[in-house]
Formats: structure tokens, C-alpha cells, sequence
């Protein structure tokens, strides 16, 4: 018998038991818990009665979104729902779009204005560099 063979073997196994193996999985991450629309808006009273409204339709693009939202607007009919688009855009570029887009499409296209009213075949697109927000009769008011 070779003890040299042994004495490897029984290191090993001493070298073995000392060790601290690792976990097999990474433990998760923790996420942080994030804001919801509940924790910004109120949540709706069961015992109030919601007015229906006309219908609108609001699109959010960013920066790269200008020719899908030409490919959108451009197959909307004249008697569709008010639209509101936000687009990313740099400040006094939205009216150009705009009118870039009024052209082709069979809705009306303009850069949103302050009272303007969201209406039946037409869209509003938010001028770059402002804030705007739909109030009231679905009027829109940007405000810079």
C-alpha cells in the first residue's frame, strides 16, 4: 500500500471540511418598492359617482418616436376620438412636427395652445420645453 496516496487523500479530506462552500444561487436583490399611481392620485370614493366624459386618446413617445407616430396618425379616420400627444422634443420644434404631420393625416394636427379645446379628428401635441395638462371640458394648457 502506498501511503504517500493516503496521506494526499486524507489532506483533502481535512481540507474539505475546513471549507466554507459558496451558496449555489446569488441571494436576490432587493428591489425598492416603487410609487404607484394609488400613492400619487387618490384612489376613487366608492359613493362618488365618476362622470363619463368624451373619450381621447393620449400617446407618450420619445425621443426616435416621430415616424411612429406619423405611421399612427396617418390611419386615423376624421371622425376619431380627440388625441393628446406628448412627444420628446426640444422646445419650438413641436410646431414645425406638427405641421409636418397636419399634411398627410386625415385628422387635423396643430401644437397644442393654451385653451385649445381636444376635440373629435384632431391631435395636440404638446410644445416642447412646457408642462401642459387637459382641464376641465377637455381644454389643454400648456404653460412654460
Amino acid at each position: 500500500m502506498d501511503t504517500g496516496s493516503s496521506v494526499r487523500a486524507s489532506d483533502a479530506v481535512r481540507a474539505a471540511a475546513r471549507a466554507k462552500p459558496r451558496p449555489s444561487r446569488p441571494e436576490p436583490r432587493r428591489i425598492e418598492k416603487k410609487l404607484t399611481a394609488d400613492a400619487v392620485l387618490p384612489a376613487p370614493s366608492p359613493n362618488r359617482a365618476v362622470a363619463e366624459t368624451d373619450r381621447i386618446v393620449c400617446i407618450g413617445a420619445s425621443t426616435g418616436g416621430t415616424e411612429s407616430l406619423r405611421d399612427v396618425l396617418e390611419l386615423l379616420p376624421p371622425d376619431c376620438p380627440g388625441v393628446v400627444i406628448v412627444q420628446h422634443m426640444p422646445e419650438h420644434f413641436t410646431a414645425s412636427f406638427a405641421r409636418r404631420l397636419d399634411g398627410p393625416c386625415a385628422i387635423a394636427v396643430k401644437e397644442a395652445e393654451d385653451g385649445d379645446a381636444v376635440l373629435p379628428g384632431r391631435a395636440l401635441i404638446a410644445p416642447g420645453g412646457a408642462t401642459s395638462c387637459c382641464s376641465g371640458p377637455a381644454t389643454a394648457t400648456p404653460s412654460r
